[in-house]
């Protein structure tokens, strides 16, 4: 609605910016314990975020005014990020008469993800912007399994020696933050925070994927982070 007013009017003054940083998402995984009861398993993730965008601002104070030192400004961004996600890795032993083994199972986890949001700045003070809006992530998680060791006898049941998986989950973000801008021109610092994330998607998170093995990945919930952003 904002930038509609603003360019419906002509009176929108519009700038590139870029940034980059990094944040901490809380994850939590279905998994089973020791009697396979279904237990939930929390962890964090560190990925980086770089990405662009464009700002929008009323060209109320004149012509020659810069957007930095206007009251409120809109901006539109699209970002590309990712990390590694915890793995596990446990040993497995049967030493019995009849099919005895004893192998280890290694599970790696990876995210890779594009985010595209709005949001309103509103600044009380020159050097200082706070800032709130939606914005929507792709996700792509990808996870791989390896085994290796004696592996149980095929004639009683088969285990793969290793095993992809992979799915994409679309979340809805809120974000709130403020912005740093000691001077004109000069980098400033973002601090932002997601309280909440609502699951867009309907795939199933936990099925058997196509090489048989059911990977565990993790839903993503709520973030903290820090990014440097340069208005041109």
């Amino acid at each position: 609605m904002c930038l509609l007013v603003l360019v419906s009017t002509s009176r929108a003054e519009i700038r590139p910016f870029v940034f980059g940083g990094g944040l901490t998402t809380r994850l939590e995984t279905e998994r089973e314990d020791a009697n396979l009861d279904p237990i939930t398993v929390t962890d964090n993730a560190e990925p980086w975020e770089v990405g662009a965008g464009l700002r929008f601002a009323p060209r109320d104070r004149g012509e020659s005014a810069s957007a930095r030192d206007l009251h409120w400004e809109f901006r539109l961004r699209y970002a590309r990020g990712g990390s590694d996600l915890p793995g596990i890795s446990y040993s497995v032993v049967h030493e019995g008469r009849r099919n005895p083994y004893n192998y280890s199972v290694w599970e790696t986890y990876e995210q890779s993800y594009w985010l595209a949001g709005a949001a309103v700045l509103v600044r009380p003070l020159p050097w200082l912007g706070i800032f709130g809006g939606p914005s929507v992530q792709s996700v792509r998680f990808e996870g791989e399994l390896e085994r290796a060791g004696i592996l149980p006898d095929p004639r009683y049941f088969t285990l793969p020696s290793s095993g992809k998986d992979s799915r994409d989950i679309r979340y809805a973000v809120i974000d709130l933050g403020l912005q740093l801008m000691p001077r004109p021109h000069w980098p400033g610092i973002e601090l932002f925070y997601s309280p909440k994330r609502f699951e867009m998607s309907n795939e199933r998170r936990n099925k058997l994927g196509a090489d048989g093995w059911k990977a565990g990945f993790p839903a993503l919930r709520r973030s903290l982070g820090v990014r440097l952003v340069f208005d041109f």
